[in-house]
């Protein structure tokens, strides 16, 4: 729907969209939080989250087979 509304990306709560039709139009992002440790959020700016995608789709995996 967004799509089709003219939206050219959207950006979701999940690290990264799973679905490959979806790849270049869905934009994951890592939760930032005031309680984030000064570490914490330099080195989620700096990139050092990028395992997410890959543990969220694990756990999207298993909790499908259950």
């Amino acid at each position: 729907m967004a799509r089709e509304s003219g939206y050219e990306k959207v950006f979701t709560v999940e690290p990264k969209c799973d679905e490959s039709e979806m790849k270049d139009f869905v934009v994951g992002r890592v939760r930032v939080d005031p309680s984030d440790w000064r570490l914490e959020y330099r080195l989620k700016l700096l990139g050092a989250y990028r395992w997410l995608p890959l543990v969220s789709l694990v756990k999207q995996k298993i909790h499908r087979v259950q």
